[in-house]
């Protein structure tokens, strides 16, 4: 007995020991966590600030960096020896060495006094790269491009994020991801993954693209070969700029000829302001045709006859004309709205319209091209949804969220005829925040007004079967209070 009496006295010291152990323990974790405890993780208190260099100041050890999301602009004292790695060169610089639009990530934490100390600066330089496209992938939102001009003359894997400025042929137009091609002539800007991770992702690309257009000369300069075309009216419309190349093709065709091509070689000096011009272009103008002898009118469309292929216009004299479409100029791309082509069927009435035309000594007069633009409509108001970044990193956003509300928004300020006073774009909001939008919006509806909405976020259903669309900060927990 006495044996097991003194076994259950080493079983009592050990659990009142481990007790002790484990009061200790959670009292040094208790202390640890307390915000006025003194050994207070200064690592909680960090955050890391990504953005663009917009200034520096050397003199001051001083930097001035825009978001990169919002584009806010915050400056951040560097102190006397600031720590800054340029991830191009994988080596140390000084601050003076940094440039404008060089990317960062600034790591800020809170010394022992409670005020906020650089750690240290993240630099990362966008390269150029020429090349062509070798592969797409648009639903994990890569490129391969193979390098034919810049540093590096590897193949380059590229993500290609929402914040990318994908442009075609120079400054003519925004384009999306799936708008690339494969084999298309690409100029890209790019540079280190945020972070820390590996990759290198796109900061700008420029696709060099031959592209064939309709449009009225409206400026033209031979003796420094440059042209300015014209599409659709000159208060309303949109265009083009660029120089002539230097063995571009110019030549004069007659709606009554067959080809083009047969017409004469031309200079830029026989280009006339007023010109119809068919042209193929990337960053220059290259082969160039012009048609002349053809009436310039302008109007609004009073009525579509789609079997007989006529339209009416009133005139801005107050007289009404009639005109006939041929069904080649829809297939050669010369009938357009806003940028787009399209065809006879997609007018509507009281579009502005203007045309060019043969002289017609009997009936219509036939259509050689029209530009058409639609006014907006004030019966009509409009808001586009989209969110494909969440504060919850386990939702899973759809990859063509903002691309496809962005084309939904473009169609209804082109198509539609929603003004862009009366459309409102709310991308990657908050539920608070989109309310606030929809609340202001609605006190401007009235009666008799159409309100179109579309969203495009992941939906969930709920146990008792409701359904939620995600904001920003939607919560797993809290679906009725966040989505």
């Amino acid at each position: 007995s006495d044996g097991a009496d003194d076994e259950a006295a080493r079983r009592k010291r050990l659990w009142l020991a481990g007790g002790a152990f484990a009061a200790s323990f959670l009292l040094c974790a208790v202390l640890l966590f307390l915000p006025d405890g003194s050994s207070r993780n200064a690592a909680t208190d960090s955050r890391i600030r990504y953005g663009t260099v917009q200034a520096v100041y050397a003199d001051q050890n001083r930097l001035k960096v825009g978001g990169l999301e919002d584009g806010i602009p915050e400056e951040f004292d560097l102190g006397r020896r600031p720590k800054i790695f340029f991830r191009n060169t994988q080596e140390h610089i000084l601050l003076r060495e940094m440039q404008e639009g060089d990317r960062v990530e600034v790591e800020v934490t809170r010394n022992d006094e409670g005020e906020p100390e650089v750690v240290q600066v993240m630099v990362s330089r966008p390269v150029t790269s020429l090349g062509r496209i070798r592969s797409i992938n648009v639903d994990d939102s890569r490129i391969e491009v193979a390098v034919e001009q810049g540093e590096t003359r590897d193949d380059l894997s590229l993500r290609v994020p929402e914040s990318s400025v994908l442009m075609l042929n120079s400054a003519d137009r925004r384009i999306g991801l799936s708008d690339l091609r494969e084999g298309d002539r690409v100029e890209v800007t790019h540079l280190h993954e945020a972070g820390g991770r590996v990759g290198r992702v796109v900061n700008e690309l420029t696709v060099s693209r031959l592209t064939e257009r309709v449009g009225l000369v409206s400026r033209i300069d031979p003796a420094r070969r440059r042209m300015t075309v014209q599409f659709g009216p000159r208060s309303t419309g949109t265009s083009l700029s660029l120089p002539i190349a230097e063995d571009s093709t110019i030549t004069m065709h007659s709606p009554d000829s067959a080809d083009a091509s047969e017409g004469s070689r031309l200079s830029p000096a026989d280009i006339s302001e007023g010109d119809r011009v068919r042209f193929s272009y990337d960053t220059e103008f290259h082969r160039i045709t012009i048609t002349r002898d053809a009436q310039h009118i302008s109007g609004m469309v009073q009525s579509i006859d789609l079997p007989r292929r006529e339209l009416q216009l009133s005139l801005s004299t107050g007289e009404r004309q009639e005109f006939r479409l041929p069904e080649a100029a829809e297939r050669s791309g010369d009938v357009t709205l806003g940028d787009s082509v399209i065809r006879l069927a997609d007018l509507r009435q009281y579009d502005t319209v203007e045309l060019t035309a043969g002289e017609s000594s009997n009936g219509p007069a036939t259509i050689s091209s029209l530009f058409a633009t639609r006014p907006p409509r004030p019966d009509r108001w409009a808001v586009v949804i989209a969110n494909d970044q969440f504060a919850d990193r386990f939702i899973t956003p759809s990859r063509r969220a903002a691309e496809d509300a962005g084309a939904v928004h473009d169609t209804l300020r082109s198509r539609y005829a929603v003004s862009d006073s009366r459309l409102l774009y709310l991308k990657n909001r908050s539920k608070s925040e989109i309310q606030k939008a929809m609340t202001d919006l609605l006190q401007h509806v009235r009666s008799q007004t159409q309100v179109v909405v579309y969203v495009t976020t992941p939906a969930y259903v709920d146990s008792e079967q409701h359904t939620w669309l995600a904001t920003r900060d939607f919560n797993w927990d809290r679906m009725s209070e966040t989505a």
